[in-house]
This record gives structure tokens, sequence and C-alpha cells, in this order.
């Protein structure tokens, strides 16, 4: 039916030094009965990983600002005279500090 022959070439449809799982044990079951003597398990969370997860607890704050900014930009009160003002003063000391240096 097929025309590709067996991998080991035996045609008994194994694997040649195939030995199964027979010899594999997990570290729980070595441990003695199926869980082991003791059922406990223990997860370290890296300093990055708990860094990480607690940028996940700000993500609806900056949801409800990008809102409430966009809001602001498309009924026209986020521009105003005084950011204006501050905007172009905070530039030209930036521009100033570049001629300086």
């Amino acid at each position: 039916m097929s025309d590709i022959p067996p991998i080991n070439g035996s045609g008994n449809g194994k694997l040649a030094g195939w030995t199964g799982l027979s010899g594999l044990r997990s570290s729980s079951a070595s441990a003695g009965g199926p869980l082991g003597d003791s059922a406990a398990d223990a997860v370290e969370i890296s300093s990055l990983g708990r860094m990480l997860s607690s940028l996940d607890q700000t993500d609806e704050v900056r949801t409800e600002k990008v809102a409430e900014l966009r809001a602001a930009i498309a009924d026209g009160s986020y521009v105003t005279e005084e950011k204006i003002a501050i905007t172009a003063e905070r530039l030209i000391e930036a521009l100033r500090a570049l001629a300086v240096g």
C-alpha cells in the first residue's frame, strides 16, 4: 500500500533501538508514590517577572488617561494658550542648550 520503506528496514513497524518510556521516571515519582512523599510544588518569580507583572496593573489607568486625552483633543479643549507657551519655552531652552553644547 505504501511505497515508503520502514525506517529500520525490518518491516515490523517499530523503530530500531526504541525502548519506549518504561525506563523514564518523574522526579516526584522517584521520591515515593505517584506524587512523591511531598505533594508541594514551588515556583519562583524573578525580579523581572515581578516588575512586568506590576506593569499589567497600570494598564487600566493608562487606558483611561489616553481616552481622556483623546476626548480633550477631539473637542478642542486640550490645546490651550498656556500649554503652547510652556511648550514653546521648553523648545527654546532645548535649542539654546544645543547651541551652547
